[in-house]
C-alpha cells in the first residue's frame, strides 16, 4: 500500500501544480491517476477499499503515511542536488576566460611601481544577458592589509564602476551588475594603500570571466519524481 500511496502522492501533486490544466480537463486527470493504478495491477475500485479498511485502522494508516512523506522528501531533496550539479555544469560550460595576459603576479609594496596591478580586455564580443565578473586566489594576506579591487566596465554610453576590498585569503570573486548592456571593453586593478608598508601578496589564477548567455538553458523548478509505467 505504500508504494501506491507513494506515487498517488506524486500524481496528486502533479495536478495541484498544473491545476490549470487539469482542472480543464477530467479525462487527462484521470488517465494519470489510473496510470498508477495501472502500474500496481489494481482498480479504483480496490484501491478505495483499502482506504476503507485504513480509515478503521487510522494508527496503521498514518504509520504508512508518515513513511510516505519521508521518501518523497528524501527523493525531492535527491532531484533538487541532481538540478543544482547540472546547473553548475551548463553554467560552468558558458563561463569563458576572456583575459590572456599573465594569471599569476606579486603585489608588493616594496616599490610604487609595485603596489599596483593593471588587468584589461580592449574588446569583448557581448550579447545583452551575458555576465561579466573577476576571480582569482589570494595569498599573503595579513591583519589590516587589504587590499582593493577596482573594475571599470566600458559601455557604449556610460563607464560602471565597480569597487571592493579583499578581507581574507583565499578565493575572491567579484560579479559585475546584471543586465549590462553594448559592453565594449573591461578593465581593473589590484592596488595597496599606500598607508601599507609591509606587504608581499600572491595573486593567483587570474581570470576575467564571461558568461555566456544561451538561453534559458538552466533548470529553474524542482521536477516531480516520474511515475514508472
Amino acid at each position: 500500500m505504500a508504494d501506491v500511496l507513494y506515487d498517488m502522492n506524486i500524481a496528486e501533486n502533479e495536478i495541484a501544480d498544473n491545476y490549470a490544466i487539469f482542472s480543464n480537463n477530467k479525462e487527462r486527470r484521470e488517465e494519470l491517476l489510473n496510470s498508477v493504478f495501472k502500474k500496481h495491477k489494481i482498480t479504483q475500485q480496490e484501491f478505495d477499499t483499502s482506504l476503507v479498511w485504513y480509515n478503521a485502522h487510522k494508527e496503521v494508516y498514518f504509520k504508512i503515511c508518515d513513511q510516505v512523506n519521508k521518501r518523497y522528501t528524501a527523493e525531492m531533496e535527491l532531484l533538487d542536488k541532481k538540478i543544482e550539479a547540472e546547473n553548475k555544469l551548463i553554467a560552468e560550460r558558458n563561463r569563458i576566460n576572456i583575459f590572456e595576459g599573465e594569471r599569476s603576479i606579486f603585489l608588493r609594496t616594496a616599490t610604487l611601481l609595485q603596489n599596483t596591478v593593471h588587468f584589461k580586455v580592449d574588446s569583448i564580443e557581448w550579447s545583452f544577458g551575458d555576465n561579466l565578473e573577476v576571480s582569482f586566489d589570494v595569498l599573503g594576506l595579513n591583519k589590516g592589509v587589504e587590499p582593493e579591487v577596482l573594475c571599470y566596465v566600458f559601455c557604449e554610453d556610460t563607464i560602471i564602476t565597480q569597487k571592493e576590498k579583499i578581507l581574507a585569503n583565499g578565493s575572491f570573486l567579484k560579479l559585475m551588475p546584471p543586465g549590462m548592456n553594448k559592453i565594449r571593453s573591461f578593465s581593473a586593478s589590484v592596488h595597496l594603500p599606500d598607508t601599507i608598508t609591509n606587504a608581499n601578496i600572491l595573486i593567483n589564477n587570474f581570470g576575467i570571466f564571461q558568461r555566456k548567455n544561451q538561453g534559458n538553458n538552466l533548470i529553474t523548478e524542482s521536477s516531480q519524481p516520474i511515475l514508472k509505467r
